[in-house]
This record gives structure tokens, sequence and C-alpha cells, in this order.
């Protein structure tokens, strides 16, 4: 019978995964650099350890090997019965990642067809040893009826258990920067920190931005002026599916924050403070540079819940216009850099 540890300590290389026909209880997604061995190596590995069982639960796998200064680094996620599993792993080979792969995939397949091999007889794993047992009676040897059976071997049938993950969650911090347009005037730099939360296809974050100052004023009196920026903090929850190392979330939340205007230009000039709230969506890519650091863009949308206008009352007899109007669409793209903690 053929054993466990033959199948994971075989000598490392491509060739030593040997190919077998894809089955139905296991749909394998495989990204390795050049020279890894195939989804099809993965796949023979899983098939002679799960063997051809019946009671085989069917497994999807979504596995990412990527290789950083000699380390290679495995993102595996495992669906089984709509629970899914997210796995970060190292090892010094490719070859020990594929042999990884199968091994976690058949576990959560088959475990009782992979606890058969790895405890079978001539299997160089350890076995518990067994108390001694009175010598039995001598049998009768079973009559030889020519068709080469010399016995038969009754195996308890028991169902198999498929184990339940418990995905950990991922945390992250990170800052940011880019540009604003719609709630000052002209378009401002903005800058930011975020941290965040995820767990398998989905985020939580948080992001508090400051916005660069700029400055309106009338036409008929140019010195006459009002100074803007802004503080605000969003925060938002992000379906977040994955492809090998880029993750797509869509955000949704709201923002709230201080719009100030500060006059200037004549005498008795004020400062002006204007609360915001906004509802937010915002579209974002996030690319797994390496396993732990990670380039981040979004592009926020946000919609006032209630526009905001300033005004210089500058003591004439008839109204003054407003100096500044918010627009009734906030548009904010950025980009940055994250740190995830596993």
């Amino acid at each position: 019978m053929l054993s466990l540890a033959a199948l994971l300590l075989a000598p490392d290389g491509p060739g030593s995964l040997p190919p077998a026909p894809k089955r139905a209880s296991l749909t394998l997604s495989w990204s390795a650099p050049e020279g890894c061995p195939s989804a099809e190596d993965v796949e023979g590995v899983y098939e002679d350890l799960v063997g051809l069982g019946i009671d085989k639960v069917l497994v999807d796998a979504n596995a990412t090997v990527l290789v950083v200064q000699d380390r290679w680094t495995l993102t595996l996620e495992l669906r089984v019965d709509g629970e899914l599993e997210h796995r970060e792993l190292e090892a010094a080979s490719c070859d020990d990642l594929a042999r990884v792969t199968a091994l976690l995939a058949a576990i959560a397949s088959d475990p009782i067809s992979v606890a058969t091999i790895a405890f079978s007889t001539d299997s160089s794993l350890a076995q518990v040893p067994e108390p001694p047992l009175p010598e039995p009676e001598p049998e009768a040897e079973p009559e030889d009826v020519g068709t080469g059976v010399v016995g038969v071997v009754v195996v308890e049938e028991r169902e198999a258990v498929t184990p339940r993950f418990r995905p950990r969650p991922v945390w992250s911090v990170g800052v940011f920067a880019g540009v604003s347009w719609g709630a000052q005037p002209g378009v401002p730099a903005q800058v930011g920190i975020k941290a965040g939360i995820a767990v398998p296809q989905f985020r939580g974050e948080v992001l508090a931005r400051y916005t660069t100052p700029t400055t309106a004023s009338y036409a008929d009196a140019p010195r006459v002026a009002a100074r803007f920026d802004a503080w605000t903090v969003s925060g938002r929850g992000c379906p977040a599916p994955r492809v090998g190392a880029v993750t797509f979330p869509l955000c949704f939340g709201l923002s709230t924050g201080v719009l100030i205007g500060a006059g200037s230009g004549f005498e008795g000039a004020q400062t002006d403070r204007a609360w915001w709230i906004a509802a937010v969506a915002a579209p974002g890519v996030r690319w797994n540079i390496t396993r732990r650091f990670v380039l981040a863009f979004a592009f926020d949308l946000e919609l006032p819940l209630r526009e905001r206008a300033f005004r210089i009352d500058r003591h004439q007899p008839e109204p003054q216009p407003n100096v500044h109007n918010t627009g009734s669409v906030v548009l904010l793209p950025w980009a940055g850099i994250e740190v995830d903690f596993l």
C-alpha cells in the first residue's frame, strides 16, 4: 500500500509529482511561477491520497504561489460545503507547497482515506503500540478455490467527517494620498491613515482623511476671500472577492467630519465650521506585492446628505452671494501602501 510518507517526502522537482486525471471531487485553481509543479501534478497527488472512495466531499481550492527572496509563499483558499478556509504558508520550495495544497484538499474532501494511508501497516509514520494480547487459537487456513483470494478483511464503514474551518481574521494598517474634487474650491490634495480587518471575501475599514487648504474669493473684491480645509472619518464594509494575490473590494459606508471656512481680507473676519455627512461608495484594488505588504487603490464617491454653502458678510445693504457651495458629488481617488498582520 502506498504510504503518505512516500507521497509527502518524495524528492523535490516537478517530475516527482505523478500526473493523474482530474476528478470531480476537486476543483483546483492553481497559479505558480514557471518551473513549479502543474495543476495536474497537484491533482495527481490529491487523487493518490483520497483514492477511489465514493464519499468524497466536493472541494473548491484556489492556490497562489509566489516567490520573494528565495522564500516561497502559498495563499490557499478551500471552500467546503459553503465554508471557506484561508491559509498563508511558507516553504523552502514550490514542490513542498504543491504537496501541502494536495494534502489539505484531500483532508477536507476525504479525511478517512487520508488517515487510512497515513496509518497503514506499511506506512513509515509512527504507529500506536497496542498492549499484548493472548495468543489466539489457531484457525483453519481458508480453502484455496483457485481464485487467488486467501482471505477477506472486513472494514467497518463510517460516515466521513468533514473538518469545519474557522478563518483567522487579517488586520491591516496603512497610509494613503490622493486628490479631492467637489467639497472645497479647486482640487486640494488629501492624505490619510486607514485600518482594516479582513476575512475571506469581506473587509471592514476605517479611514481618517485631511484635505489641504484651498481659497475662494469674490470677483469684484479678490482680497476678500475664504480659506477652506476639511477633516473627515469614514467607516465602510466591503465585499472583497480575491483572484490570486489581488483583492477587489467594493465598499459602502458613511463619512462624517467638519468643513472649515476661514474669512480674510476684511475687518471682523471669522471662521465658520460646517458638519459634513455623506454616503460612500468606493470600488478598489488591493495587490499583495509580498505576503505582508499591499499596494491599495480606490476611488471614493461621496454623496453629501446635505450640501453646504459659505458666504462672507461685508455688512453691505444687499445680501452677498455665496463665496463657495459644496458639490452634490465628491470624488476622492487615492493610492496607498498597507501592512497586513497575519
